[in-house]
């Protein structure tokens, strides 16, 4: 057999033959291989391998990208837990509250009141249990008249209920407790509106409007409802005082017009002279220099012309 040389040395080393393998044992010599030739041989056997691993193939590795929470368990072991706890847990926590509710009745009420409070939302929220939810806010109550969260809780209840006797009473107490001129005429106003729409009982509906007006003179909600109850009963007297409380609440001048215009009309209409000229001359004033101008002129005319109105 041939040698070749190793290192430097000269030394020949022999060389061991090559044995052909795949189309190199039947290609004659001197022939080359073309592009469809295995190069490796036997390389149909290797791929036809089962469970084997492809290496150097043309096939691509497909990956399926999914966010994680597609990967995770569902429903997860904390909702299983808490399936399985049903309403056992609330229970549980509602007796807990209860003992502590009664530890701190007499030593401190107004935070036995919100543990009260707490109870009772979590009878109505978690529990279903509207029965025990109104006892424990009405216990609340008592203990604490000034707790909002727990005025707020009881009047939803009222409303869910149609509760009107109970929620005008409860109204009437949370005035009491307002922080403020306006936000007790809020109240006033809520009372007027359930008693006037749900309980027909204009009297007290009337009465109570009255008192907010009384109290915030240029509350519009208050003024509004007032408009509506004296319209519905035809009093022209209060209408004509309510349109000027609006004539002097609002800050846009078109509404301001508005509303003098209204009085200039109805003062005319009952021989009023004098209230009407007066409320034309301050429409007059405030559309000056407007495309309304014109339009107060020509009202103020046709007034003077039906009711002799100077």
């Amino acid at each position: 057999p041939p040698v070749r040389p190793r290192g430097n040395t000269g030394e020949q080393v022999p060389q061991r033959p090559r044995t052909p393998t795949g189309d190199q044992r039947t290609k004659p010599m001197g022939e080359s291989l073309g592009a469809g030739d295995d190069v490796y041989g036997h390389g149909s056997d290797v791929l036809s391998f089962q469970g084997g691993v492809e290496v150097g193939t043309a096939t691509p590795n497909i990956v399926v990208d999914q966010p994680l929470e597609a990967h995770l368990e569902s429903p997860t072991v904390v909702d299983k837990a808490i399936a399985e706890l049903g309403d056992a847990g609330g229970e549980k926590r509602a007796e807990a509250m209860s003992k502590d509710l009664e530890s701190k009745v007499l030593a401190d009420p107004a935070a036995a009141a919100y543990i009260a409070y707490e109870l009772g939302e979590l009878y109505e929220r978690r529990l279903a249990d509207e029965a025990r939810a109104v006892k424990a806010l009405g216990r609340a109550l008592n203990l604490d008249p000034s707790l909002r969260p727990n005025l707020w809780a009881i009047r939803r209840v009222f409303y869910r209920r149609a509760l009107w006797p109970n929620l005008a009473k409860l109204v009437d107490a949370e005035v009491a407790y307002a922080r403020d001129d306006a936000e007790r005429a809020d109240l006033l106003l809520e009372k007027a509106r359930v008693c006037g729409h749900r309980l027909n009982e204009p009297g007290e509906a009337r009465n109570a409007l009255d008192e907010a007006v009384a109290i915030a003179p240029l509350h519009q909600g208050v003024l509004l409802e007032l408009e509506r109850f004296a319209a519905k009963a035809g009093d022209t007297a209060a209408l004509l005082d309510v349109w000027e409380r609006h004539a002097d609440a609002v800050e846009q001048p078109a509404r301001k017009v508005a509303y003098w215009l209204e009085v200039g009309r109805a003062s005319g209409a009952i021989g009023e002279a004098q209230r009407s000229a007066e409320a034309f001359e301050k429409a007059a004033q405030l559309a000056a220099g407007t495309p309304g101008s014109e339009r107060v002129a020509r009202e103020r005319l046709r007034i003077a012309e039906e009711h002799g109105t100077p």
